[in-house]
């Protein structure tokens, strides 16, 4: 058996701003220059973990990268709740491919 830890977040009564930088920061972005010539792929914290996004606001991570998650949410002020999963080693490989 394994773990993975699901992490529900809200960003109810956030501006669109700050929910853009949220998520630019979770997930990456694509950034262009020199009018659209040049482009560059800006990573997020879940571009070098393992992950799920099983929702909007819901996502799955392997319970060794739990706390770099928590932290990112903790910095920004972000509600959130966590859950231990409990999955067999087939489960996982089939959650984060």
């Amino acid at each position: 058996m394994a773990t993975a830890v699901l992490f529900i977040y809200s960003t109810a009564g956030k501006e669109k701003q700050e929910i853009v930088k949220i998520s630019r920061g979770l997930f990456g972005y694509k950034d262009k220059s020199k009018s659209g010539k040049y482009t560059y792929n800006r990573k997020g914290l879940l571009g070098s973990i393992s992950y799920a996004k099983l929702a909007r606001c819901c996502l799955a991570v392997e319970e060794k990268d739990e706390k770099k998650v928590e932290e990112f949410f903790d910095d920004k002020k972000i509600e959130f709740r966590k859950f231990k999963l409990i999955l067999s080693k087939k489960e996982i490989s089939a959650l984060f491919k």
